[in-house]
């Protein structure tokens, strides 16, 4: 059920059992600012600070994260460029329980990290010459999402 932000909501209950209410809200953040309390992420391109690939070449988009504090069932987001695609979609990889691979981003499912500084890797190909946006990783516990982080809106340029 969609609802206008301005209608007014009433709930109330009688009787004995338990009502379960969930609310929630989706928006699009055209400017979304940098978020590292909890925890940090950070993107590049083959550890490269600068931001331009060349089209028909493999690269490697590197997520880096911080743990602050040891962390449980953690989901991190990371967006693929427009431009982009998949070079390989491996699995089985060093501190991950789960990888699942979508059009416009890996998600990657962590147990259990102790505190300390992780590196994920995704292997793209670049396909199509322009300039495009790398929208922001996101990490966050699955359970309590409250607790997230996040880096800013990139742009990348092919070739």
């Amino acid at each position: 059920m969609c609802i206008n932000p301005a209608q007014k909501i009433e709930v109330s209950k009688t009787g004995d059992f338990p009502v379960y209410f969930t609310s929630y809200q989706r928006y699009w953040d055209s400017a979304p600012k940098l978020k590292k309390e909890d925890f940090e992420i950070n993107t590049s391109f083959d550890n490269k600070p600068i931001q331009s690939l060349v089209a028909g070449q493999k690269t490697k988009l590197i997520t880096k994260v911080i743990l602050k504090k040891d962390a449980s069932y953690i989901l991190i987001n990371i967006p693929v460029p427009g431009g982009c695609s998949y070079a390989n979609k491996e699995n089985n990889f060093k501190n991950e329980t789960h990888r699942e691979y979508f059009k416009n981003e890996t998600a990657i499912f962590c147990e259990s990290l102790p505190k300390g500084e992780y590196t994920f890797e995704i292997e793209l190909i670049s396909r199509y010459s322009g300039t495009f946006t790398l929208n922001p990783a996101k990490i966050e516990l699955m359970y309590f999402p409250t607790f997230n982080a996040n880096n800013e809106i990139k742009t990348i340029k092919i070739k």
